[in-house]
């Protein structure tokens, strides 16, 4: 209600300087208090608009950190799955690794056992076929031997036959 009053006094102050008619020193200051009232209602009026701008800013600035901090959330968790999922990769490789290497090591030894078994036994064939070859030409050597003896002892034999012949001829042809 006051302000209705002091309005309605603005209005008749304005109406008489508008006529022309001079204003009072009190009605003068009324009218300066009037435009600081005006222009510091309009101050506050953008001081209110800024704090509505700024509260707004600030809670789209809060809503971008918390989106921010989400998607900062949501990375680490990913980028913790993916260190997890290559850490368990890595390791499934390096067992499958691990176990093939063992396989083919298991698989190189099998075969090097197997080589050197073979080659025991092709050594063993070759030793055992070199001692009957060489048994058999021993025994062919002996039987060699013993025909060639058989036939010196034979002739031996003979030309003893011979000389004791040829010694009996002699006796009997001096004792007769």
């Amino acid at each position: 209600m006051a302000r209705a009053a002091v309005e309605e006094t603005l209005k008749r102050i304005i109406e008489k300087a508008r006529r022309g008619k001079r204003l009072s020193d009190w009605e003068i200051g009324l009218l300066i208090i009037s435009q600081l009232t005006h222009r510091i209602d309009a101050v506050e009026k953008n001081l209110d608009e800024l704090k509505i701008y700024i509260d707004t800013r600030f809670n789209q600035v809060d809503a971008k950190l918390a989106d921010l901090k989400n998607y900062i959330d949501k990375t680490a968790g990913d980028l913790k799955s993916y260190v997890d999922r290559s850490i368990a990769d890595l390791r499934d490789h390096v067992d499958k690794s691990n176990a093939d290497s063992r396989n083919y090591v298991d698989k190189s030894l099998a075969d090097l056992k197997n080589y050197v078994d073979k080659s025991t036994a092709d050594l063993k064939d070759y030793v055992d076929k070199s001692i009957a070859n060489l048994r058999s030409y021993v025994d062919k050597s002996i039987g060699d031997l013993r025909t060639y003896v058989d036939i010196r002892f034979d002739e031996v034999k003979n030309a003893i036959n011979r000389i004791a012949a040829d010694t009996d001829y002699l006796k009997k042809s001096l004792t007769s």
